[in-house]
Formats: C-alpha cells, sequence, structure tokens
C-alpha cells in the first residue's frame, strides 16, 4: 500500500443522500447495492432513544402545561416533524451534524484500485469503535460510500 493521508470533514447533512434514497450526480448506481450500511436509524427514533426519558421527567416537574414539551423533543427544538436534512433551530443548534472520513484520494483509495479493499477495511474498523472511543456521541447513521 501506497502512503496516504487521511481526512475529517462536515457533510451538508442529508440522510437520503446518504442512504442512496436518491442518486446525485457524483453516485454510481451500479456500485450501490455494493454499500454497506453500520447504522440506519430514522433520526426522530433517535431522538426519542436519546430524549424521551429526560422529557418525560421534565414534564412531570413542571406544574405549568405551557412550559412542558408537547410532542417529540425533535418538533420541539425545531418546529417540525423529523426529516432527512438538517434543520437549524432559531438559536443555531442544528438536528444532527454529518462527519465525512476519507483515506487517500478517489484516485488511489477508490473502487477499482489496488488498496481499495485495505481502505475499506480500515474504514469499517476505524467505524466500529467509533461510538466506544467517543460516548459522548450518537451514531444514528452511518454508510460508507463506494
Amino acid at each position: 500500500m501506497k502512503e496516504k493521508g487521511i481526512s475529517f470533514g462536515q457533510g451538508k447533512g442529508s440522510i437520503a443522500h446518504n442512504n442512496r434514497e436518491f442518486v446525485a450526480d457524483n453516485v454510481d448506481p451500479l456500485r450501490t447495492p455494493q454499500n454497506i450500511t453500520f447504522v440506519c436509524q430514522p433520526i426522530g427514533e433517535a431522538y426519542d432513544q436519546l430524549f424521551k426519558e429526560s422529557t418525560e421527567r421534565y414534564n412531570a416537574k413542571q406544574k405549568r402545561n405551557d412550559r412542558k414539551v408537547h410532542g417529540s423533543y425533535y418538533e420541539h427544538l425545531f418546529g417540525v416533524k423529523p426529516c432527512n436534512n438538517v434543520r437549524t433551530a432559531a438559536d443555531k443548534r442544528k438536528s444532527f451534524y454529518e462527519d465525512v472520513v476519507q483515506i487517500g484520494k478517489k484516485e488511489d483509495s477508490g473502487y477499482d484500485t489496488e488498496d481499495f479493499q485495505l481502505v475499506a477495511d480500515c474504514l469499517k474498523e476505524y467505524m466500529e469503535g467509533f461510538q466506544k472511543r467517543n460516548p459522548n456521541f450518537f451514531v444514528f447513521n452511518s454508510t460508507p460510500a463506494h
């Protein structure tokens, strides 16, 4: 294997694009059946899993109905039902963040290159240990690109 760089960036945050629910111009549709999905949980379910109990405890302590969280916590924060794109609240809080990890370049590590499988295995190993290394993050959607 030739020496490669690793890069980390933040994407725009489109769950539908990541899950290949639509095919963007930069995606080869013939390769999408080879995609590996590590985690694919709807964002509304993820918010319920993370915040439902604490929202219920918060509501139980409130004496005034206007201070209670009505509906899901996601809807309370962003004013809309959960959706597949990043929502930004009035206070600039985002509904989720998309982090992109890449090893090498498309030309030396992409599909049909000598190092493709090794790079794919490295990214798989990275993802499998991510939650353990980062316990304050919650991964609800993770799909590597091919």
